[in-house]
């Protein structure tokens, strides 16, 4: 799906002779996205990618009221037509065809979708490329907040995508500097670990790659782009080497809020650090009136932005959630005193600090984490107070 934002500033690159052009020349009324798709299949495996949808727009986004003229073409290597193509109002369902790509060896072909605007003098092309490989290509089963592992993805959060064959051994992502005025001093994240990336946008090829954290053949750690906003749809998906995923398409959401745990699977005691920097726990409880620091991540808008890749943000003032910050502990307010960036880490782990409140009882407390309007109720999270 394509924002207003990229129509605008579009238009705003074309030059005057273009317009006095168009003057001349009826525009052509409609065009399609994505604008190239990508395929990619395990030889002789009669288990194809499933179909993929282009929507058909004109230049104020509206769908055309009748089904659109498809004429589908070989570009290259002699390989017979390998998809279907079926058009209704505003929509076009590219698929593999099923009785011919599981026969199709190794090898890469390409044809075009071309879909005529009528009377217009101009056509529109959409580019379908076919992988075949003696290789699996990556499948994705599931995008959730890393802390949680709960679905809804805001902008600026730790994501973890899961599936199957992205790849080589595990790999994890090591910053190297880069400069960031006026953050201080700042590194940046690998865009690819070995031969694994992640990338998000409406095409299945040519994404905006995502910073990676983490890589092994079931799992990618990874931080969502900050430049998105709430309710944009997005299609994430994974490479390895010249094969890629299917896309997973998300809505992005406001807030979402996770709070990191010491199990790594979304409850039980968090990642929560005391005062004198100890970790908190059954062995290191937290006395009231001390202050603890919980980290998290699916805070959503932030303040004003930094790099959505970048740890060691030295210098303050450091960004904020755009959205208000709240904790509660065994059920009462404990008072906030920062919500911000963890310096030293990653942009996109959200730090709170918060004083523990008196009169709880000793021992384990539930921790409730509020951002917006939305808090981590589907968590389980403790902290140990005395």
């Amino acid at each position: 799906m394509v924002r207003l934002t990229t129509l605008a500033i579009a238009l705003a690159s074309v030059p005057l002779t273009q317009f006095q052009l168009r003057a001349q020349r009826p525009p052509c009324l409609y065009t399609g996205f994505p604008r190239a798709i990508q395929f990619s299949q395990l030889a002789g495996s009669a288990d194809v990618q499933p179909s993929l949808m282009v929507e058909v727009r004109d230049a104020k986004f509206h769908p055309p009221s009748f089904p659109i003229q498809v004429i589908v073409s070989n570009t290259n290597n002699g390989w017979p037509i390998f998809v279907k193509v079926d058009s209704a109002p505003g929509l076009l369902t590219v698929s593999l065809d099923a009785t011919i790509v599981p026969r199709l060896a190794p090898g890469k072909g390409e044809i075009d979708i071309t879909y005529p605007t009528g009377d217009v003098p101009c056509s529109l092309l959409s580019t379908v490329t076919l992988i075949v490989s003696n290789t699996p290509p990556p499948v994705i089963t599931s995008v959730v907040n890393s802390a949680s592992l709960k679905p809804g993805i805001p902008p600026a959060t730790i994501i973890t995508l899961f599936g199957k064959n992205f790849g080589g051994p595990p790999s994890i992502g090591m910053p190297t500097a880069v400069p960031c005025a006026p953050f201080g001093n700042c590194s940046q994240f690998p865009r690819s670990l070995g031969s694994t990336s992640a990338t998000f946008g409406v095409d299945t090829v040519g994404g905006t790659p995502l910073p990676l954290l983490y890589a092994d053949a079931r799992q990618i750690n990874a931080v969502f782009s900050k430049q998105t906003q709430p309710n944009e749809i997005y299609d994430l998906v994974v490479h390895s080497g010249e094969l890629n995923s299917a896309p997973l398409r998300i809505t992005v959401v406001d807030t979402s809020p996770g709070v990191f745990t010491l199990s790594g699977d979304g409850n039980g005691p968090g990642a929560i650090l005391n005062t004198d920097g100890t970790l908190n726990g059954a062995s290191a409880p937290a006395p009231a009136g001390s202050i603890i620091q919980v980290f998290a991540t699916g805070a959503g808008l932030w303040s004003y932005n930094a790099y959505s890749d970048v740890t060691d943000l030295t210098l303050p003032p450091y960004p904020v959630p755009s959205a208000p910050v709240s904790i509660k502990i065994g059920g009462l307010p404990a008072q906030v005193t920062y919500a911000g960036a963890a310096p030293g880490l990653v942009f996109g782990l959200l730090q709170v600090n918060v004083i523990v409140p008196a009169g709880l009882t000793p021992g384990t407390q539930p921790l409730l984490l509020k951002i917006g309007d939305n808090d981590n109720t589907g968590q389980t999270v403790t902290v140990a107070v005395k």
